[in-house]
């Protein structure tokens, strides 16, 4: 470590101890960036963080706000979507006489995997657009052609329009609780203390 070394050392610190005199735009740059760091601790701590660990207020929230969030009459049970009419047919009849799923698709998908197709699961009549508008109603629907396409419905159960559960809508729930909470801060802030602006200086942050 040589006297030249500490020599230019102690010329640069000097240095960045005169920037803010010497270039006054570094000065509010630094300003700017610091405070930006502290409005974004903040506002982690009374927005962000806040909704994902205040799990009862965001309960809570959700509780008032549930019925933005709802399902369509849903039904439990299988669409069996088939090549042609006279699959279909087979497949009807087959459902009506009470076999299952894999009797169905040994038999019918002897030749080719694609004569018929079965889904089975908890879905809305938009999630099905190959069901078109048949009634939902527990049983073996009738055949249904929509485009090219024929599709036989088997309902287990009928399930009536509700509200999604929390669990289900959590993420959408979070974003909005954020949104609250960041409008009750700025209004407890506004309550506090007098707001001013500075047209100056948002000119210039306007140009």
């Amino acid at each position: 470590y040589s006297y030249e070394t500490w020599q230019k050392t102690m010329l640069i610190d000097y240095e960045k101890t005169q920037l803010g005199f010497k270039h006054p735009d570094y000065l509010r740059l630094l300003k700017e960036y610091r405070d930006g760091i502290i409005l974004f601790e903040l506002t982690d701590q009374m927005v962000w963080s806040k909704a994902l660990k205040d799990t009862s207020g965001l309960k809570s929230y959700h509780d008032k706000i549930k019925t933005k969030w709802t399902w369509d009459e849903r039904v439990d049970g299988t669409v069996y979507k088939c090549l042609d009419i006279k699959t279909a047919t087979l497949v009807r009849k087959y459902l009506k006489k009470g076999k299952d799923d894999v009797f169905i698709l040994e038999n019918i998908n002897k030749q080719s995997k694609l004569n018929v197709r079965v889904e089975a699961g908890v879905f809305q009549r938009k999630d099905r657009p190959e069901i078109g508008d048949l009634k939902f109603k527990k049983g073996v629907s009738k055949i249904v052609k929509v485009g090219e396409n024929f599709s036989v419905l088997k309902v287990n159960k009928v399930i009536p329009s509700t509200n999604k559960s929390f669990s289900e809508v959590k993420g959408l729930v979070t974003a909005e609780y954020q949104e609250y909470l960041m409008e009750e801060w700025i209004n407890t802030l506004s309550s506090k203390y007098k707001l001013e602006y500075n047209e100056s200086v948002y000119n210039q942050l306007v140009k």
